[in-house]
């Protein structure tokens, strides 16, 4: 088979996913989540178990589907779109990635629920990103001690995968010595929850530190996945708007000022869609030069995220500063999302010193 009957191929996969995911999340989920409060496990168990989207870049063997990283990254994409308030970050990649390192006998204890939806995964000990600290807990015995303050889905959870310096550790949040405490966030479709463990049993996983490095890899190139969407979704609203609200006789997209700060939001999602299209291709290529290509890309995304969630805010006018209408969703996310596994400032930072070592 040629390689533009792949890529043929490859696109028209990718299209359906995004068909799948809107199946299971529609406009209207991110906004009941904000008013009921509570996650739409039905939503997430038909993503996972009935469409069997999680893991899809995995290993036949392991569960998963042996397709290209750019499917699970497509996954990101359309849930990021939809601004679907599912808990997914963790599931997607690092928790899954994570998992398939450990043992037989903890893969199918673990890694088979959540590929399939009957268990909620969160991820501890990735927040600060590629290079960040890990935090230290006690870990004795079988057993595991400490607090993690505000951990990313934490609060739907049923199991925690959480990294602790060189440890990785599979902690179920029914167990004893482990408190779960929903904390306040910005974002208002994703939750956080600060999470106390007191000698709660906890599983050992067999990963590695250089398994722990890709997972954080492949975790920030699937937010970056889901923050291009969301610009992109800000951008088409935007424009929609413009096109449709009149002022002075005409619509307020004709006002040249207008105009320009269209065009320019333009060029930055689409220069960002690229960073984001390479960072996805890189992470399934050998050489090891995915890192600098997924920093990139996480610039890139975190930026024209931000800005393009205020300007569908201004372009909105009145309307978009209201509490009834979605705008100020993305742009709590967009917010919330820029330091959760670095933000733009040390990552460029760390492209600067891969620079110089790579000068030297």
């Amino acid at each position: 088979m040629s390689d533009t009957a792949v890529d043929a191929d490859l696109a028209d996969l990718l299209a359906q996913i995004d068909v799948m995911v809107a199946g299971a999340y529609d406009a209207g989920s991110a906004r009941r989540r904000v008013d009921s409060g509570s996650l739409d496990r039905a939503a997430w168990r038909r993503l996972a178990g009935d469409l069997g989207l999680v893991g899809l870049h995995l290993p036949a063997h392991l569960g998963g589907q042996d397709q290209p990283f750019a499917c699970t990254a497509a996954v990101a994409s359309a849930l990021g779109r939809r601004l679907a308030p599912a808990p997914h970050l963790g599931a997607l990649g690092p928790a899954t990635r994570l998992l398939a390192q450990a043992s037989s006998g903890h893969r199918d204890r673990y890694l088979a629920p959540v590929l399939d939806g009957r268990s909620i995964v969160a991820v501890a000990g990735l927040e600060g990103g590629i290079d960040a600290a890990r935090p230290v807990l006690e870990v004795r015995g079988g057993t595991v001690s400490g607090r993690l303050p505000a951990v990313l889905d934490a609060d739907v959870a049923d199991l925690l995968v959480v990294v602790s310096g060189d440890a990785v550790l599979v902690v179920e949040t029914d167990s004893v010595g482990v408190t779960v405490t929903p904390v306040g966030a910005l974002d208002l479709t994703r939750g956080r929850a600060r999470v106390e463990l007191d000698s709660a049993p906890a599983e050992v996983l067999d990963a590695t530190s250089d398994d722990v490095r890709r997972a954080v890899l492949e975790a920030t190139c699937l937010l970056a996945a889901e923050s291009i969407a969301g610009a992109e979704a800000c951008l088409d609203a935007a424009l929609d708007y413009a096109r449709l609200r009149s002022q002075f006789g005409r619509p307020i997209g004709a006002f040249q000022a207008l105009q320009h700060a269209l065009a320019d939001l333009f060029g930055d999602v689409v220069s960002a869609r690229a960073a984001v299209g390479a960072a996805v291709r890189s992470v399934d290529e050998p050489g090891g030069g995915a890192e600098e290509t997924v920093r990139v890309a996480a610039v890139a995304a975190s930026e024209a995220y931000r800005r393009a969630a205020r300007e569908n805010v201004h372009v909105h006018g009145g309307i978009g500063f209201t509490w009834e209408h979605d705008a100020h969703l993305h742009l709590r996310r967009a917010l919330t999302d820029r330091p959760l596994l670095g933000d733009p400032v040390s990552h460029r930072r760390a492209l600067g010193r891969l620079a110089v070592e790579r000068a030297r």
